[in-house]
């Protein structure tokens, strides 16, 4: 491994390389830990665990086991979970090696690029810092965690196969690229330059043609796959719906996605910026790097397009730029070197350690390096014992108790998001079908909370909980309003 990897860095030491690694492993595990917690699922990871689960348990994706999201993150689950069947434990340890093998990859490309450990352990724990965020990854199950993984194996790969010179490299890299876009699906954008960027950087017809045919088969695979679970035309509907999701009337503005940007990235690492954009502004002027730079420019606009294009402004939008930036920057200075031949490395350890400095006194990183046991509550331990029954959680927050519980769910989707019912035609036909679903097969177990969720409110018999369930529980958890568990009243 280290010498398929630094073959072209000056001055090799395998020492030096290791302890930059583990440096690396160290400062991630020691974020991720502060921000990520065993048997804590938000919203999305929810979501995903949930329709995941229920698809590996009789159900079919985007049939009854829906969701508006390419399928790579249910069969990425759906993996673990059958590696690690406890569901709480399969969705951590996903995310836990996602992060660390992010981090592998942030070390290996950073140190390709500026060839000096010290510059490259620095950097790159800078980087970690902003990749392992807490305002951008959730519960560590978010789509752009993905994507943005298969961005970075891929040039990996492409470092190997410099160094190595076999086609076997060449294809994987090419692979995992195409396969970035099949976790969200404006990755299109980052793919097709990154594309484009490989394919200028490889000098025979041969390797040009393998590489550019390989990009297409995980999208052959999967869609195969989709068809054989008869999934495919479910999907094809999802990127219709998605297409209308993003026609919504914008609810917030490019220009307070752009500020968002500079006040949690740009600004904190100001000096950074400021000293990176000069570096780039000369090698952009530079007849020999004009080029690369220009497409390095390319990639880093490709992000900002995946938290440009959504009508909302979450967080875990902004994922892939927080983390690519600083490939960006570290090419920007290889770039710069060969352009003018010149050696910034005291520079760059001074702008880091300034960074450090600025980060701890604003922001206040924790780190800690304990995995504290999940803990059920009376909900989780009573479903437990229910197997075979079905649950219904009318809170949007709380879709978690379906990967604790080991139920599945009746209809199409686990918890109701006010985005899918409202006053359009596609929310006006969800609400519709989640009372045809809900009312025909109820489920036997309800969680809510004292309200119920955006799309109740409109169901044709908005006295249906009561009239068929009677509540046996209540719960008042820390993260969330009161929740009530209910029975249907023909299992008493």
């Amino acid at each position: 491994m280290y010498k398929a990897l630094t073959l072209n860095i000056e001055k090799n030491d395998p020492f030096k390389f290791y302890f930059g690694l583990i440096t690396c492993f160290i400062v991630t595990i020691g974020i991720f830990l502060s921000y990520i917690h065993l048997g804590e699922l938000k919203t999305d990871g929810s979501i995903f665990s949930a329709v995941a689960f229920k698809d590996i348990n009789g159900g079919t994706l985007y049939v009854d086991a829906w969701e508006n999201k390419p399928p790579a993150i249910f069969y990425l689950i759906e993996l673990f979970l059958l590696i690690i069947p406890n569901g709480i434990n399969a969705v951590f340890y996903l995310a836990f090696s996602s992060f660390l093998l992010t981090s592998f990859c942030l070390y290996i490309i950073i140190l390709n690029n500026l060839k000096s450990y010290t510059t490259s352990v620095l950097f790159t724990v800078l980087a970690i810092f902003f990749t392992v965020y807490g305002n951008n990854i959730g519960d560590g199950l978010c789509t752009e965690i993905y994507g943005t993984l298969c961005i970075l194996l891929s040039m990996v790969l492409v470092i190997v196969y410099q160094n190595r010179n076999k086609s076997v490299y060449l294809i994987a890299s090419s692979i995992i690229l195409g396969l970035s876009f099949w976790f969200k699906e404006p990755f299109v954008f980052v793919c097709l330059v990154l594309l484009v960027i490989n394919l200028q950087s490889l000098k025979t017809l041969k390797s040009k043609l393998c590489y550019a045919f390989s990009i297409i088969i995980p999208s052959l695979i999967l869609i195969a796959l989709l068809y054989a679970q008869n999934a495919l035309s479910g999907y094809i509907e999802s990127i219709k719906y998605n297409i209308s999701y993003l026609n919504l009337e914008e609810a917030i503005s490019l220009k307070v996605k752009i500020n968002d940007l500079y006040i949690n990235l740009l600004y904190p690492i100001l000096t950074a910026t400021l000293f990176f954009s000069y570096l780039g502004y000369k090698a952009l002027i530079n007849k020999k790097t004009s080029q690369e730079t220009l497409f390095q420019l390319l990639f880093f606009f490709s992000t900002c397009i995946i938290f440009g294009l959504s009508p909302h402004n979450f967080g875990h939008y902004y994922y892939p730029t927080f983390t690519l930036i600083f490939i960006v920057f570290s090419k920007i200075y290889s770039l710069y070197f060969q352009a003018y031949n010149l050696k910034l490395k005291w520079p760059l350890i001074l702008i880091c350690i300034y960074t450090f400095y600025q980060i701890d006194e604003t922001q206040k990183p924790n780190w800690t390096f304990e995995i504290k046991p999940a803990v059920n509550d009376k909900f989780v331990s009573y479903l437990n014992k229910q197997r075979g029954k079905t649950l219904f959680v009318d809170y949007v927050v709380k879709g978690d108790y379906y990967i604790k519980s080991g139920l599945t769910y009746p209809s199409f989707l686990p918890v109701a998001l006010p985005i899918h019912f409202g006053e359009n035609p596609s929310g006006l036909k969800n609400r519709e079908r989640i009372w045809i679903e809900l009312s025909s097969h109820p489920p036997d177990f309800l969680i809510t909370t004292y309200t119920n969720s955006y799309f109740s409110w409109y169901l044709p018999d908005p006295k249906f909980y009561e009239n068929n369930y009677f509540k046996i529980d209540s719960i008042i958890p820390t993260d969330a309003n009161i929740l009530y568990l209910w029975k249907h009243k023909t299992n008493k």
